[in-house]
């Protein structure tokens, strides 16, 4: 779901720094923490513009962690 912040953020949720996200940017978030932003006040929703027209989209993703029982040099 694509989102527009409208307030700066501080803190945590699930992991995730808020602080991350820039004030008038526009990002590409998953439904739960959409619904967080909008609800906390500090996010709206974009919608879909037509192709060339909307601003920069900012793609967000977690920080990859490394699943230890998927490790290739752990053997039982």
């Amino acid at each position: 779901m694509r989102v527009r912040i409208i307030s700066a953020m501080s803190g945590q949720i699930d992991g995730i720094d808020l602080t991350r996200f820039q004030v008038a940017s526009v990002y590409e978030v998953g439904t739960s923490l959409a619904n967080y932003l909008m609800a906390a006040g500090c996010a709206e929703p974009v919608m879909n513009d037509p192709p060339g027209t909307s601003e920069s989209l900012r793609e967000f993703s977690r920080p990859h962690t490394p699943d230890h029982a998927a490790d290739p040099k752990k053997k039982r």
